[in-house]
């Protein structure tokens, strides 16, 4: 089903080099852990140690042109998907499929897909969430993009596009337009944009994020939309939680986490009144939280920045004053945050949440992106304990991307 939405609130060829080609203290039938991280020139494949989460170089390649704007992966860690363009404006954007050998290093590229529609409007990374995903079937890749405005006042009509994934090579067929959202565009007023938080295990729900920054704050819209698994066709769409913050606060940090939205509220930077709210996925704007966390209540909502651990089990709070993370446990039968007693040292920087915190699919590795830094961690989901690894050193990365292959 396709649906337009109205937002009116005030608002070539590559060569690659291939490192070692032992495995590293992965037991039998684990996942591997890969890292990719590109900076402004080259993509680096790294393969994390499952016992000493020491990174370990597979190979390089160059990127495929100047200005990256998207990475994802298969969730089998067969295929990898680059978006990269020329410089801004983003001319002759392009999305470029790859296969990736056993330890998820690609090759030279098998296809290459003009990203763009037929006004000539290219697809773009957005400023928050993901501007590609793979279902977890792996036989879908969704990619936001936007359209052409006929003036600087009026909505810009951003997109979700539909890509068919060959099960064989990883190519992209069968383009189809699933829906599209007309969001504020004004000069000096409104800067809006449309991302994707992800699709549930199962295939059958996508997450999406609407952002409008405006002078008086900003506002966040996140909505819930049915998807056919069979087809990957988008249907439904509702809106399950929407924030509005004023020009002094930081915008509110929502995940959708195993059905349930973690809302992560910072009214003022580092002041002691931060909130934690769990809500079950609903429509119901009138829902109650399954878990209300603040400062006042409780030490463990108090850090500057929170993320959600994969398992829905936990939460990591980073703290921008002292450079560590606290590890809570989200214990919904007493309706509470509770602390583990593990902490673990993160150079934060609270002005970037997004790159602040991020983990392998399975939750098994948590990486701390900072400047020019990788650090590299376990984490026994079974004990909250932390086990610290090694670091990625690179002074010009801008993008990374955990994956595992099976």
């Amino acid at each position: 089903m396709r649906y337009a939405i109205a937002l009116l609130s005030a608002l070539s060829c590559v060569a690659y080099t291939q490192g070692s080609t032992t495995k590293h203290n992965a037991a039998p039938g684990t996942l591997e852990q890969v890292l990719y991280v590109a900076d402004t020139t080259n993509l680096y494949t790294y393969d994390i140690d499952q016992q000493t989460y020491q990174p370990i170089l597979m190979g390089t390649i160059p990127l495929p042109k100047t200005q990256l704007n998207g990475l994802a992966g298969s969730s089998d860690g067969n295929f990898l998907y680059v978006m990269a363009s020329d410089p801004y404006p983003a001319t002759d954007n392009r999305i470029y499929v790859y296969e990736t050998n056993g330890y998820g290093v690609p090759g030279m590229p098998v296809q290459s897909v003009g990203a763009t529609n037929d006004e000539g409007t290219a697809f773009v990374a957005p400023a928050y969430g993901s501007s590609m995903v793979v279902d977890p079937t792996d036989n879908f890749l969704y990619v936001v993009h936007y359209g052409k405005q006929a003036n600087r006042d009026q909505n810009l009509p951003w997109s979700i596009y539909r890509y068919e994934i060959n099960a064989t090579n990883g190519e992209l067929s069968q383009l189809v337009n699933e829906g599209t959202y007309l969001l504020p565009d004004q000069a000096g007023l409104n800067d809006c944009s449309l991302s994707i938080l992800g699709v549930n295990a199962k295939g059958t729900k996508m997450y999406d994020y609407e952002f409008c920054g405006t002078r008086e704050g900003t506002n966040g819209y996140y909505n819930e939309i049915t998807v056919n698994p069979q087809t990957g066709a988008l249907g439904t769409l509702q809106q399950i939680f929407a924030y509005s913050v004023d020009s002094f606060s930081l915008p509110d940090s929502v995940q959708v986490v195993k059905e349930r939205v973690f809302a992560f509220e910072y009214p003022i930077p580092y002041q002691p009144y931060n909130e934690l709210q769990v809500y079950p996925v609903t429509t119901n704007q009138n829902a109650k939280p399954l878990i209300t966390c603040t400062s006042t209540m409780l030490a463990a909502c108090g850090s500057d920045i929170g993320v959600a651990h994969p398992s829905g089990k936990y939460v990591f709070y980073s703290n921008a004053q002292d450079n560590t993370t606290e590890v809570d446990a989200v214990d919904l039968s007493s309706k509470q945050i509770v602390s583990t007693g593990t902490t673990f040292p993160t150079p934060t920087n609270a002005n970037n949440q997004s790159n602040i915190l991020w983990f392998s699919p399975d939750g098994s590795v948590v990486y701390s992106w900072y400047q020019s830094t990788i650090s590299i961690f376990g984490f026994n989901a079974s004990t909250a304990a932390i086990i610290t690894g090694g670091f990625v050193t690179d002074t010009s990365t801008v993008a990374i991307l955990p994956t595992q292959r099976r």
